[in-house]
């Protein structure tokens, strides 16, 4: 009676150690046909997108962010050498200054020499200052360029449907003709509040040379637990859980 009881106790633990197995490649393979369906839906969105002018100087692009690592690592060999050292994205923003037509701002003359002034984009705020004094004796000029310093600002959001939008913003006066960045896929884990403990256990009475068999289930809400369990002295136990 006693083989009986534990031939039918490892055939139950072998039927659910099959059980869960077979339950977690069901799932691992869900998660993977999931994951591959969004990772195509994001690149069909994102190789649709454009670049977006919102005003002056301020544009607006989706982040491409489903390239692998290889081919991440790939396209920044070609820029910089990656010696230990792992590509983590790759910016590429092509700025054109605008074309300016405006009237010289400053023009004099002193004897010979004509001396011209004048500011890109505007005397208020100029980028470029420009300078020359032209020798009409000579017909010589020696001209002159100072240029001020460029601010340029770029913000990564997280949009409600997952993807990715970088804001760039630079004075009115630079017009963006193209701007892209290639990252590595940003995972968004998925809190599990759900899981399922299958447990097999052996013990030893101390009072009488007798070995017990337990098979246990429990089933998992965040951190509480329910379940109970069935062993082979015939006892059957229920319970709760609490993961501090």
């Amino acid at each position: 009676m006693k083989q009986l009881k534990n031939k039918v106790l490892v055939s139950l633990i072998l039927i659910l150690t099959i059980l869960v197995a077979v339950l977690w490649i069901q799932k691992n393979t869900a998660q993977k046909k999931h994951f591959q369906t969004q990772q195509e839906l994001k690149k069909s969105v994102i190789k649709s997108d454009s670049l977006v002018k919102l005003s002056d100087g301020y544009y607006a692009k989706l982040v491409a962010d489903t390239l692998t690592r290889k081919q991440l690592k790939k396209l920044a060999a070609d820029i910089v050498d990656l010696k230990n050292r792992e590509p983590v994205s790759i910016t590429t923003t092509i700025i054109q200054p605008v074309e300016v037509l405006k009237d010289t701002d400053s023009i004099s003359v002193v004897k010979d020499s004509v001396f011209i002034k004048d500011f890109y984009p505007n005397k208020e705020s100029p980028f470029l200052t420009y300078s020359n004094r032209f020798s009409l004796k000579t017909q010589k000029g020696l001209s002159n360029f100072v240029f001020d310093s460029i601010t340029l600002r770029q913000v990564i959001t997280k949009k409600e449907n997952g993807l990715y939008r970088i804001d760039f913003k630079g004075p009115d006066f630079l017009e963006v003709k193209s701007l892209d960045i290639q990252t590595e896929p940003k995972i968004q884990l998925v809190k599990d509040n759900w899981g399922t403990l299958i447990g097999v256990e052996y013990g030893k009475s101390l009072e009488i040379d007798k070995s017990i068999f337990e098979v246990n289930v429990y089933q998992r809400y965040k951190k509480f637990y329910i379940g109970g369990a069935i062993s082979s002295n015939n006892y059957l136990k229920g319970g709760i859980k609490f993961e501090f």
